[in-house]
Parts: structure tokens; C-alpha cells; sequence
């Protein structure tokens, strides 16, 4: 790993040998992981995926297109920000006209999802703030992020989701699970209270079997 950098070009900064994980939930509850090695990586997405604020801010001076993608993973500084909880990069790339909806990756992810998928609540609300679609989904399997803050046990998440309006019925494509059945499959006792509370369909079943939440 390099250490920090007080000056440096494009062309160096371009060279830094760092490698990343994406680990985006499958609709089965596992995790895939996508190894992205330096090459793949474009100045923007690599400082924004490190935290480097410094470095970010001389790259907007030099004119870098902040929405720039990797060179073959199709993820952006924002979503490289907000999967690793770097609320000032993420503050500073939304200042400078990122595009906050745009769906990254193979799975087709928006920054709000993998930022509700690991928990980082303050990106959540700042993303939310700055006008994220609160109901986009995910291209593979319908998934939005209010389903991926309940799977993940995210309440706090999952809260603020609701206060913006979050569809609290919206289903999973491939077994057309709810909320609330993922929060009951996985004893989620808080959550399944919440989503009570805010009058979630409780008779809505799975697609391919038919169960209902309360009865898992």
C-alpha cells in the first residue's frame, strides 16, 4: 500500500497499485465479490474508493469528469465513495454535480444501495438529501434498498428509508419475498415491528411457494 502523496500528477496517480472488493447481496442472502485490480481503476475512482479528499479536490481543479467509470467495472466515484462510507468524498463529488442514480456494476447498484447494505447511515441521509431515488432498484433481481437494509438487519437504515418514503411491499423478482418476510425469515424483531407499525401486507407470500411472512 503507498503512503500518502502531498504532490502528484494524473499520470502517477494513475499508476497506484490498489486493488478493491465490491460484495453486493445476492438475492439468496450470499455475497458476490468482484475483484477489481488497479488496471480496471480510473484517478477519480481510485482516490474516491481510498478516502483521499485532497487528491479528489486537485482532480476536479484539473477538470475530471466526476461520474468517470472504471475501465471495464462501470463504477463511479460516488458509488466507490459510498460503498466504503466516505461521507466527505461523498459530500464533495455530490457538490460537484455527481450523478447520484446512476446503477453500477454487473448487478446494476445504485450508490444508495451499497451504502444501505453496509450500514453507513450518514452517507444514506446524505444521499438521500441530495435527492436519491429512494425506490430505484437493482437491474438483477428487482432489489431496492429498503429490501437491502432489512436483509442486512440495517434498522437504522431501514428507518430513514422509510421517513423518505421507501415502498415497504416491494418485492424480490426471483422469489417475490417482502420486507417483511426477509425480516422475519431472519428474526429481525425490531424491524418486523417497525414494518407492522407502518402497515406492511402481511398476507403477501413468497411467488414460488406461497408463504407468508408470519408464517416462516
Amino acid at each position: 500500500m503507498l503512503g500518502p502523496v502531498s504532490i502528484f500528477t494524473l499520470k502517477a496517480f494513475s499508476r497506484f497499485a490498489l486493488s478493491i472488493e465490491h460484495k453486493i447481496m445476492l438475492p439468496t442472502g450470499s455475497r458476490m465479490v468482484c475483484k477489481l485490480s488497479s488496471e480496471n481503476l480510473v484517478p477519480m475512482v481510485d482516490a474516491a474508493k481510498a478516502g483521499r479528499v485532497k487528491q479528489i479536490k486537485a482532480l476536479i481543479r484539473a477538470k475530471t469528469d466526476v461520474n468517470a467509470t472504471g475501465l471495464s467495472n462501470d463504477v463511479t466515484p460516488l458509488f466507490a465513495a459510498s460503498q466504503y462510507g466516505y461521507l466527505r468524498v461523498v459530500n464533495l463529488l455530490l457538490k460537484n454535480k455527481a450523478c447520484i442514480n446512476k446503477r453500477c456494476t454487473e448487478i446494476g447498484a445504485p450508490p444508495l444501495v451499497i451504502a444501505c447494505q453496509n450500514g453507513f447511515l450518514s452517507v444514506v441521509k446524505a444521499l438521500l438529501l441530495n435527492k436519491a431515488n429512494v425506490n430505484l432498484l437493482r437491474k438483477d433481481n428487482n432489489a431496492s434498498a429498503f429490501i437491502i437494509a432489512c436483509q442486512e438487519g440495517r434498522t437504522r437504515v431501514a428507518k430513514e428509508l422509510l421517513h423518505h418514503k421507501a415502498d415497504i411491499n416491494m418485492r424480490l423478482e426471483d422469489s417475490g419475498a417482502t420486507p417483511l418476510y426477509l425480516c422475519c425469515q431472519n428474526e429481525y424483531t425490531d424491524m418486523v415491528r417497525i414494518l407492522l407499525e407502518t402497515k406492511a401486507n402481511v398476507n403477501t407470500g413468497r411467488s414460488d411457494n406461497g408463504c407468508p411472512p408470519l408464517l416462516v
